[in-house]
């Protein structure tokens, strides 16, 4: 019986440790002058897990600290991460990690800021 223990013990800090990995492309979502922000804009998907973010801000985003959250219909944080975004091949890039393990699968707002700046909200779907 102590054998099984060890082995559920070790089988389940294994899934916990597993690392998924994604990337999500905001700058389609960036609002040009004068467009209303009625226009239809697909979802961007992120898995269920411990997932290791990389995260393409929208044009014109400055490097610097940033902060992230997943929000449920009801406009409530369910999983949030920070981190500094580097600007990379001319491109603002936040490499963050976000838990969504305990999410259930279904439609989001991923909700992003530099610090101190106003929230901006994209369509998001967690699978």
């Amino acid at each position: 019986a102590g054998g099984t223990g060890a082995w559920m013990l070790t089988a389940g800090s294994r899934a916990v440790d597993t690392e998924l990995q994604a990337q999500l492309d905001l700058r389609p979502y960036a609002i040009v002058r004068g467009e209303s922000q009625t226009t239809e804009r697909p979802e961007l998907r992120l898995p269920r897990g411990r997932v290791l973010l990389k995260l393409l801000l929208p044009t014109g985003s400055e490097p610097g600290p940033y902060e992230l959250e997943i929000r449920d219909s009801r406009a409530m944080s369910n999983a949030s991460a920070r981190g500094d975004a580097h600007l990379r091949d001319h491109v603002t890039t936040l490499d963050t990690v976000v838990a969504t393990g305990s999410l259930s699968p279904g439609s989001y707002q991923l909700a992003v800021r530099r610090v101190g700046n106003a929230w901006q909200e994209f369509p998001l779907r967690i699978q």
